[in-house]
């Protein structure tokens, strides 16, 4: 019986370096309904491998083959499909694919509306229950507190279950450190103040995430570190960042960036972006 086994690679469109962590389905291309024949999650080259075998190919026609399309995800979010490029009649026990992505499609959740949400339940219920104990009634005020609690309980913990599934998604709180090479770089209009400009970039290796730094807080060193993002963009350079990271948030605050040269020596500007 002949498997067919599909060896790819998910890249990031502006770089063609391997995304890890992405979830790739094949599917196969039917008149009547698709049908999923596997799966994988891509490896730290962005590597993946699928395997399936032709008896289910084979099931209504003998001479079929398939006709392949892939789905890609991040974190559960349809992020791509290549269903307007279908590899047609596949013969080939091993066929080889490469996927490209563009990071600035993949958002990193927010979860302040999650906790708002669970927030403002929490606020009814507490002022539904005071007013039920204006009740002059004690049969009657426990009755409505009771019901209050029935109505309001499921909602608070599917809200509760919303807000941990969130947090879970997100990085890590407090200092941390992280390497990759810039793919977005931006620097907001400070109209009438130049130091009032805004820093914003993205890493190959961080989807997703945006990271920044405002100009105006101890400006030498902050233009020091634009000048190094700078030299990352356009010399394909990896940075190394120390942030800050907050609670709820997928952006970060950026505190110190060192430049990587292709000798594997630390930048001279290094000193420029130090503890600022």
């Amino acid at each position: 019986m002949t498997t067919f086994r599909i060896i790819g690679q998910v890249i990031d469109s502006q770089t063609d370096k391997g995304v890890s962590g992405i979830q790739v389905e094949a599917w196969d291309k039917d008149l009547i309904c698709d049908d999923l024949v596997g799966s994988a999650i891509t490896d730290k080259q962005g590597a993946f491998q699928i395997e399936f075998d032709e008896s289910y190919f084979k099931e209504l026609f003998l001479d079929r083959k398939p006709d392949l399309f892939f789905k890609v995800f991040y974190k559960g979010e349809l992020i791509k499909s290549t269903e307007d490029s279908i590899l047609w009649n596949i013969e080939n026990q091993n066929t080889q694919i490469t996927i490209p992505i563009q990071k600035g499609d993949i958002k990193m959740p927010n979860c302040d509306e999650a906790q708002n949400k669970l927030d403002k339940l929490n606020d009814e219920l507490d002022r539904i229950e005071k007013g039920c104990y204006q009740i002059g009634n004690r049969d009657k005020a426990e009755q409505c507190v009771t019901d209050a609690y029935v109505e309001y309980l499921p909602k608070i913990n599917e809200a509760r279950r919303d807000v941990r599934h969130c947090e879970a998604e997100l990085p890590p709180v407090g200092p941390q450190e992280t390497q990759g090479r810039v793919t977005f770089l931006r620097v907001s209009d400070g109209k009438d103040d130049l130091l009032k400009r805004e820093v914003t970039f993205k890493l190959d290796t961080q989807l997703g995430r945006v990271f920044g730094f405002q100009l105006q807080d101890n400006y030498p060193v902050r233009e020091g570190m634009l000048s190094l993002l700078r030299d990352s963009l356009l010399n394909n350079l990896d940075v190394i960042i120390k942030y800050q990271q907050v609670i709820n948030q997928p952006n970060s605050f950026v505190s110190s960036i060192s430049l990587i040269e292709r000798q594997g020596v630390t930048s001279v500007f290094e000193n420029l972006a130090i503890n600022s």
